[in-house]
Parts: C-alpha cells; sequence; structure tokens
C-alpha cells in the first residue's frame, strides 16, 4: 500500500526505508530537545534574553559545521551519521547532569543546543539524501522520507507530553540520547552506500568557510539560495520570538510544559497532514519554487491579520503555520533546490547554507530584535517587521524560479557538445581563377571548371565563345550553361550548331534557343531531323515562339519514344511562354520516372492549378516528392486549399497523405501554420498525425514570431498522450491473453505486440515535438538529447525542466511515459480518461480495428482471422468498405481465413 501510494519501487524500498527510520529517530530526539528547551528556559528566564541566545547559536554553528566536516574526512557518509548521532547522544546525557540541578548557564546551553543539533545531523542526513537519489527520485521519495521525520516529531512531543505530567522536563533530555543512540544504528544497517572511500567531492565539501563563500559567489544560482534561506531563518526567528514572547507574558511558569508539549504535538500532526497530503501535490503543480512561496504567504497574511487588530489568535495562527510547513513542506522544497546541483557544489554549500545562511539570518534578526527591545518596540512592530520578511522572501522566491531552470538546463547540456559545420562559398577571386582556367588547353581542367561553376549556380560566367571548343564535353557543358543562363550574343552559334553531326549538341543547341526566345529558328528541325528527341524539343520550341499550337505539337510528340517525351519535357521547363497544362499532366504521368521529374520541374517553371491532380500522387514517389513540392508552393496559395482537402479526406490515398503536412508547411508560413494547426489534434493516422507535427515544427522554426495557441497544443498532447497508454494497454493485454505455449501466439501477433512497441516510443518522441514548437524549443531539444543520453540524473533534470511547461493535469502522464519504467509500471501513471481494456482477445482486436492507425488495423484484422475469431466477421466486412486498398485486401483474407480454416497464412 505504501509503495503505491508514494511510488516507491523494488530497487528504491533499502534507502528509502533507512532514510525514513533515521529521520524518524532524529527529529524525535529533536522535538523532546525542544520541548524541554522552551519550557526550562521561559520557566525562569524572560524572552527578552532570547536574542542574545540567537546570535550565540550563530557562533556555535560556526564550530559545529566545523566538526562535521572533520568527520567527512574520516568516514563514509553513513558512518559519519552514525558518528555524530552517537557523540550528540553522549553530549545530550552530559547537559542532563547539570540542567537537572538548574545552573542558568546550562539553560542557555540548553536552549542553543536543538539548533547545533539540527545545523549538524539533520544538515548531514539531508546531504546523504541528495548522494542516494536523482531529481525525480527526490521529488518521488522526499515526500515519503520527510514524513518518516514528521513521524518522529509526533512521536517525541507525544512522549514529552506523557513524560511531564509524571516525571521531571530534564528527565526529557535522557529520553531524547536514548533514541539518538537508537537511530545512530540505522544508517548502517539499512541504508546503502552513497560512495566508497574518500574522494575528491568529500574534501571539497570539508573545504573551509573562505573557500566555500568564493566558490558560493560566483555562482548566481546558489547565491539566491543562500540569500533566500538567510531571509528565511530571519522571518522564522522573529516570528518565533513574538510567539513566545506573547505566550510567557499569558501562561504562568508551571503551564508551559504542558502548554508546549501540547501545541508541539498537534502542530507536529498538522505538519504530518501537510506533509501526506498537500507536499507531494503542491510539488508536482507548482513547481519546487513555487510550492516554497507557500510559507510566506501565509506568515505574511497571519501577521497582516494581526495588524489589523487580531488578537493572540492571529501569532498562534502564524507560529501554527510556520510549524506546519516549514519542516515538511518547505523542507522538501528547500532540499530538491540542491538535487540539480553537482554533488560537490551541493555537500560544500549545504554546510555553509546552515552557517552563512540559517544562523546568520538568526544572529541578523537577533540583533533586530535587541534594538526593538531596547528601543521599547511592542508586537505590533515585530509584526510588521515579519511582513516585511515575508514580502521579501516572495521577492527572491520569484527570482530563484529563472536561475532553477538554468540550473536544469546546464544539467542537461552537460557533455553535449554540437557538431557546427560551416558551409563553404564561391567567393569573387576563387570564380574568377576558375573562369580564367576556361581558357586552358587541357580539356579536363575546362571540364572540371565548368563543372565547378556550374554547380555554384554561376553559368552566367561561362562565355558563348566556348561552344567553338574542340571537344564535345566541354561543348555539351556550355550548352548546359547558355539554357541555365541566355544570351542574345549566343544566338548565331546556336543556329550554327543545329547542323552538328551528333544529335546531343542539335538538341542541346534547340534547348539553348528556346531559353534565348529563339526557338523560332527550329523549324527545319522540327520536321525533318532524324532524331527524335531533337524532332520533339524543336515542336516545343516551335510552340513556345507561337509558331505552331501546343496541342498540335503534343500530338506530334505523344507517339514518339521516351526519350522524345523527357526531351520535350525538359525543354518546355526553359520556354518562356506557352500553354503546356494538358501536356506537362500527361508527361507527368507516364511511367518513366525521368520524365515525371522533367515534368515536375516544368510545372515550377509554369505554375497552374491544373498541375495540382498531376502533382499530388508524385508524393508518394520519394524522387518526385521534392520536385512535386517545388512545383506545388510554386502555384502559390491557391493550392493550399486543394491539399487541406486531400489531406483530411480519408479517399484519398494514404501513400500520397500522409506527405501532404511537409508540402502544406513549404507555403506562406501564416497560412500553412493556420492550415496545420486545424488539424494538429484530429483523430487520423498516426502517421500523419506526425507529419503535421513534424512539419509544423520545421514551421516554427524558422519563423519563430508564429503565434502559439495553446488550446490546441495542450489538446493534441493529451490525445498523444492517451493514445501512448492504451497503446502500453494493448500491449500488455496481449502478452497476457498469449502465453509463450499459447495458440494465439502467432507470427503476426508478434508483429502486432513489436509495431505497438515501435509506435509508442515515436509517440513519445512527437509529444517532445509539439512541446518544443509551442513553449521553448531549446529547452525541449535539451530534454530530448537528455533522454537519449539514458543516464538517470539528466532523465530527472530533463523531467523536472519539461515540469515547468506542463499544466499540472498533464506533469504527471507525462513523467510516467518518459522515465524509465516497465509498461506494468508507467500505467500507473495512466490520465483518468484512460478507458478500462477489454479482458478477451476480441475486445481488444475490436478495439484496434477501430483505431485510426492503418496499420495497426491491418495487423488486427489479419491476426483475427488467423485466430478464427468469428465475433469479428461484422468489424471485418465493415472494412471491405474501406478507402484503402490495402486494409480492403488484408480484410478481405482475414474473411476467407475465417470461412476457411486452410487457408494459407503467414508463418515467418
Amino acid at each position: 500500500m505504501i509503495r503505491r501510494f508514494f511510488d516507491v519501487r523494488p530497487d528504491e524500498i533499502r534507502n528509502c526505508a533507512g532514510g525514513f527510520i533515521t529521520l524518524f529517530g532524529v527529529m524525535a530526539a529533536h522535538a523532546l530537545l525542544e520541548v524541554a528547551r522552551d519550557a526550562l528556559f521561559l520557566a525562569k528566564l524572560p524572552a527578552t534574553k532570547l536574542p542574545v541566545i540567537y546570535m550565540g547559536i550563530a557562533v556555535l554553528s560556526l564550530a559545529a559545521v566545523k566538526l562535521r566536516q572533520r568527520s567527512l574526512l574520516r568516514f563514509e557518509w553513513r558512518n559519519c551519521l552514525a558518528f555524530l548521532l552517537a557523540d550528540f547522544a553522549i553530549l545530550t546525557t552530559v547537559l542532563w547532569l547539570f540542567a537537572r540541578h538548574g545552573a542558568t548557564w546550562s539553560l542557555y546551553a540548553l536552549y542553543a543546543w536543538p539548533a547545533i543539533f539540527a545545523t549538524i545531523v539533520i544538515t548531514a542526513f539531508w546531504m546523504y539524501m541528495g548522494r542516494l537519489f536523482t531529481i525525480a527520485q527526490a521529488k518521488r521519495l522526499f515526500v515519503l522520507i520527510g514524513s518518516g521525520g514528521i513521524l518522529g516529531a509526533i512521536t517525541g512531543t507525544a512522549l514529552a507530553r506523557l513524560m511531564v505530567q509524571g516525571l521531571p522536563t530534564p528527565a526529557l533530555l535522557l529520553a531524547a540520547a536514548a533514541i539518538m543512540l537508537l537511530a545512530a544504528v540505522v544508517p548502517r544497517c539499512v541504508a546503502a552506500r552513497a560512495q566508497t572511500g574518500l574522494s575528491t567531492q568529500t574534501r571539497d565539501a570539508a573545504a573551509g568557510l573562505g573557500s566555500d563563500l568564493r566558490v558560493i559567489g560566483a555562482r548566481p544560482y546558489v547565491l539566491r539560495i543562500l540569500l533566500l534561506i538567510t531571509v528565511t531563518a530571519a522571518t522564522t526567528t522573529v516570528m518565533d520570538y513574538l510567539f513566545k514572547s506573547r505566550v510567557a507574558a499569558a501562561l504562568p511558569a508551571q503551564d508551559l510544559p504542558h502548554f508546549f508539549s501540547t501545541f508541539y504535538l498537534w502542530l507536529n500532526l498538522a505538519s504530518l497532514l501537510v506533509q501526506l497530503v498537500l507536499v507531494g501535490w503542491l510539488v508536482r503543480v507548482a513547481g519546487v519554487v513555487g510550492a516554497g512561496m507557500t510559507l510566506p504567504a501565509l506568515l505574511a497574511v497571519c501577521c497582516g491579520w494581526f495588524l489589523a487588530g487580531g488578537s493572540f489568535l492571529a501569532v498562534l495562527a502564524g507560529r501554527s503555520v510556520d510549524g506546519a510547513l516549514r519542516h515538511s513542506l518547505n523542507r522538501t522544497a528547500n532540499e530538491l533546490l540542491y538535487v540539480p546541483l553537482p554533488v560537490d557544489l551541493r555537500d560544500r554549500f549545504k554546510a555553509v547554507a546552515d552557517v552563512v545562511g540559517q544562523r546568520g539570518g538568526q544572529a541578523a534578526a537577533a540583533l533586530v530584535l535587541v534594538v526593538f527591545t531596547t528601543l521599547g518596540l511592542g508586537h505590533q512592530h515585530l509584526a510588521a517587521l515579519v511582513t516585511f520578511l515575508a514580502l521579501a522572501w516572495l521577492v527572491l522566491a520569484l527570482d530563484l524560479r529563472t536561475h532553477y531552470l538554468n540550473i536544469i538546463r546546464h544539467v542537461l547540456d552537460d557533455r553535449n557538445h554540437a557538431v557546427r559545420v560551416e558551409t563553404h562559398t564561391l567567393h569573387d577571386d576563387a570564380l574568377d581563377t576558375l573562369v580564367a582556367r576556361l581558357q586552358s588547353g587541357e580539356t579536363n581542367e575546362v571540364v572540371g571548371a565548368l563543372d565547378v561553376i556550374l554547380e555554384s549556380g554561376r553559368a552566367d560566367c561561362v562565355p558563348a565563345s566556348l561552344l567553338e571548343h574542340a571537344d564535345p564535353q566541354v561543348t555539351l557543358r556550355v550548352l548546359v550553361a547558355l539554357a541555365a543562363a541566355p544570351t542574345a550574343e549566343a544566338v548565331p552559334r546556336l543556329e550554327a550548331l543545329l547542323r552538328h553531326t551528333d544529335p546531343a549538341m542539335r538538341l542541346g543547341a534547340v534547348q539553348a534557343l528556346v531559353a534565348a526566345r529563339a526557338g523560332a529558328v527550329a523549324t527545319g528541325p522540327a520536321f525533318g531531323d532524324d532524331d527524335p528527341a531533337v524532332r520533339a524539343a524543336a515542336l516545343v520550341a516551335l510552340a513556345a515562339a507561337g509558331r505552331l499550337p501546343a496541342e498540335d505539337a503534343r500530338a506530334r510528340v505523344t507517339p514518339l519514344p521516351p526519350a522524345a517525351h523527357l526531351a520535350a519535357a525538359r525543354t518546355i521547363r526553359l520556354a518562356h511562354r506557352g500553354t503546356f497544362t494538358p501536356w506537362l499532366a500527361q508527361l507527368a504521368a507516364t511511367a518513366d520516372r525521368e520524365t515525371a521529374l522533367a515534368a515536375a520541374e516544368a510545372m515550377t517553371k509554369h505554375p497552374d492549378t491544373g498541375h495540382i491532380p498531376a502533382l499530388l500522387p508524385m508524393l508518394a514517389d520519394y524522387r518526385l516528392r521534392e520536385a512535386a513540392r517545388r512545383a506545388l508552393v510554386a502555384i502559390g496559395t491557391d493550392a493550399l486549399p486543394h491539399l487541406e482537402r486531400h489531406l483530411v479526406d480519408p479517399a484519398q490515398p494514404f501513400e500520397v497523405r500522409q506527405h501532404l503536412p511537409r508540402t502544406i508547411s513549404r507555403f506562406e508560413p501564416g497560412m500553412a501554420h493556420d492550415v496545420l494547426l486545424r488539424h494538429l489534434g484530429m483523430r487520423m493516422d498516426p502517421a500523419i498525425a506526425f507529419k503535421i507535427v513534424r512539419g509544423l515544427g520545421h514551421l516554427r522554426a524558422d519563423h519563430p514570431h508564429l503565434p502559439k495557441p495553446e488550446g490546441p497544443v495542450l489538446a493534441a498532447c493529451e490525445h498523444l498522450v492517451l493514445q501512448i497508454y492504451r497503446s502500453y494497454q494493448w500491449r500488455l493485454s496481449l502478452a497476457a491473453l498469449a502465453g509463450p505455449d499459447s495458440p494465439q501466439r502467432t507470427a503476426v501477433g508478434e508483429m502486432l505486440a513489436d509495431y505497438l512497441t515501435d509506435q509508442e516510443q515515436l509517440a513519445r518522441e512527437w509529444l517532445l515535438r509539439v512541446l518544443g514548437m509551442f513553449y521553448a524549443p531549446q529547452d525541449l531539444k535539451r530534454i530530448h538529447t537528455g533522454i537519449g543520453r539514458g543516464d538517470a540524473a539528466t532523465l530527472a533534470a530533463g523531467l523536472e525542466l519539461l515540469g515547468e511547461y506542463l499544466p499540472p493535469r498533464l506533469r504527471r502522464p507525462v513523467a510516467g511515459l518518459l522515465e524509465n519504467l516497465s509498461p506494468a509500471e508507467r500505467l500507473k501513471f495512466a490520465p483518468p480518461s484512460l478507458p478500462v481494456p477489454s479482458r478477451d482477445l476480441e475486445g481488444l482486436l475490436a478495439g484496434m480495428l477501430a483505431a485510426d492507425d492503418l496499420h495497426l488495423r491491418c495487423l488486427a484484422a489479419y491476426h483475427a482471422g488467423e485466430l478464427g475469431r468469428h465475433a469479428l466477421r461484422p468489424q471485418l466486412e465493415q472494412l471491405m468498405t474501406s478507402h484503402s486498398s490495402r486494409l480492403r485486401e488484408v480484410a478481405g483474407r482475414a474473411l476467407a481465413m475465417l470461412d476457411d480454416p486452410r487457408t494459407e497464412r503467414l508463418t515467418e
């Protein structure tokens, strides 16, 4: 039950139990010390002596930390904690010997003793816990471990309440010493080792205070935590003084032991309730920093109530809020602030935080209290001071959030080296050198220079005079250059080449003439050339010059061989005018891919909405896809409505629809963004949905100024999360129903399970992409990279940063998807809207047959047929009406297997 409630995993039980029991004992002893301290001190000395003690505690804490540092150099962490507890048990017994006789100096020492105990032992305990757990583990487990401390405090105060009824108050010190001795045994027997041997990190943790302060001063995040702790300590010190001075004035000395034991008991019970019910929820909803802002906000409210005319009840409420939250919510939030820090820095800082922060804040508050008591200022002024300090606490916490996220980013960026690739352009000096080489007497040198010039897009630098070069390799390349960058000066030389003996030369000359708007001179080759390709190009030239209708030219070219069609398509691309839309549609539909590619390139040069029906099928062929996209984009925004209709129409071929999102993303950014965003959360095949995500991702990466509509994004995320958890359900249920020797275990059944696994991994990537597009692209890129690295600390940092961008309802389900868990453990994180899975195979397969995923439906249909599940016949018959030919084919095969069990099946 505890494991389910707190999400403790099997490999965490030992460390968690050790931490729980140890903190239980530590806080029980601390509670006994606090009751004895307050009862004995305030019974014999006035509350005005407290500020002096607060300053003394700060000085003694410095020496206490030095003791802990020496312990770190001598002992491993578990041994160090046990050693400290045993030492304090002995010293507490010595203090009892003097306190029972009522020596005045012992009362001062007794008042400081719980603070010194907390400075050394409690801090060492949380440092030990910080070494054992990652950020994600800490957020789950510190609530449970912290509740052990609160239960210990309850036990200690309850024991104190019983003891003061029949025993003298100093007896509480003996009880505290006994509990310390028992707690010292636990770290050695239960908890694991945080590290082995002496390390550089341990030596750093035990470094001098001056060195520590220099390290902290150079780190903004750590410095701000130190300021936060200082202000926190000052606020709670003044609140504590205000409360105790009111109590001392209101109650007789003999009633103080009973009052404090009872008050602290109820306070610790409230703290336990907060720890169990509020802390985990608040950390998930408000984040680490947001949870830490709860206490100062409530303190400000309570003191404001007192200033507005509230009585002792307002002070009691303020101290109750402080006591209930400081050691539960606030302690957990503060410990979580430390976890992202590197281990060496974390250990050094926690030591300084106690001395300079916690005790320094107390000392500063004590100095102010001394001034207040000297000036005779009353309780109203103290309440105003608490209010001011609480507001300063809130401001510091707000400022800390940005730095906290930066630390998480640093964890994710660690060891993440980006590879930078520089692109090289053809500079003017290099271009001049290449043009000079065109006059070289070496053919290979000229050819090489021409190739580089053409690839760099500088065909305009190739002189027409080079057509007279003796080598045909050079001439053919010059013709390509003149077709790309035509000049009027080249026309006479091109006309001369129409009579060349090489048909490749004649074809190149015709195409260059078309590019130069001089196609009318190609009348002779159009009707008399022996080569079909040259004749087809010349006919296009006449059509482009207006000397021949395009339909007549097409009719003459259609009977010619494929090479002629290719030449016609390439020549149309070079034409400056002419109506070639029907001709290009015919060329695009040809089986020859090279011709279809040339037709798509020609459509780019001559955009027309009439090309759309011919271009869409090309998206299904990876060799034609990019050319088809360029042609569609060239048409302009008039093409977008056609593409959107095809995207959402299930009657259109899946092979085309899945490539439409990326195609749409190439259009005008604002309009393309709106189109894709409209369909981001719609039910459709996951492959298409993923392409929508990728299309939006490309758009937003290139145009970060695009709007960020949160509603559609969160709806899409929730849909993806639900889809992934549904996939986990199906996979687990299939595995449970089909054992190793079960007849239900088939090759297709295993393919179905493998496909579900692949889709789960893919959908997790989609989720990060969607979030990265609309929230913090760089952060989500860090998270994706960090999760890919797989180590627990980086994964925990990624989840912590991701939680800052997600609404509360998505934080837990998303964390469950990204953590390294088994499918069964992941399902514990599922959203409440996840439907209860069917307990029989027919129900599972029926759910898959109704899914949006085409591939999943195909696999489920075949599996239903091979297993002879006749109850699913109606669903299979319904699939026969699908627009997908693939799904109709598989459903038909499944029905055939139902009708005739002897139908051949897939076996491997």
